[in-house]
């Protein structure tokens, strides 16, 4: 099997996945969390970690971490209506990156890397283990990137909207010339 059709079956298994494992919690925990006054607004906090002094919100819950990233220029605010509805089985968390809202602007720091260390630094800082990351956009190529340097630490990832190349440059096939001879 060719390296992109191995690409699109991962790509299909993973939203597939994306389904079972997110959309079908969302159902159940809409029909246990009936009175949205009861739903809190998140705790805002900080952490300085590599470098930089982080905001992240706390909403809360029972059961095991979860993570939420927004896109790129979001912060963890876009996930008020969504991070409560599982707030019966996770205790959820949302991070924003270095530069955005009200999370410091550094220097430098900026590449994927160091992004998704930040990430690992940010699960440490509060003593998570095993937590799964839910990152919208470019918050899944975080996700992604941080589940591949410490998979120890990250129990999934669930990706929204996020474009992603999974297959290494050096794997590429060249472009075959398609005109005729």
């Amino acid at each position: 099997m060719s390296p992109r059709a191995v690409a699109r079956r991962n790509h299909w298994t993973l939203v597939v996945l994306t389904l079972a494992v997110f959309a079908i919690p969302v159902e159940l925990a809409r029909s246990q969390t009936t009175d949205r006054s009861v739903l809190q607004k998140p705790a805002s906090r900080f952490v300085a970690i590599n470098g930089a002094r982080l905001e992240y919100l706390d909403w809360g819950g029972d059961g095991a971490p979860l993570v939420f990233l927004a896109g790129l220029g979001g912060t963890a605010y876009v996930f008020n209506d969504l991070a409560p509805e599982f707030i019966s089985n996770y205790h959820c968390f949302g991070l924003t990156r270095r530069s955005f809202g009200k999370s410091e602007q550094t220097k430098d720091g900026y590449e994927l890397d160091n992004l998704a260390l930040d990430l690992v630094a940010f699960g440490r800082s509060l003593g998570l283990k095993n937590f799964t990351l839910v990152g919208h956009s470019y918050g899944g190529t975080e996700a992604i990137r941080a589940s591949e340097l410490h998979p120890e630490l990250i129990r999934r990832v669930i990706l929204l909207d996020t474009a992603y190349d999974p297959i290494p440059s050096a794997a590429r096939l060249p472009r075959l010339n398609s005109s005729p001879p």
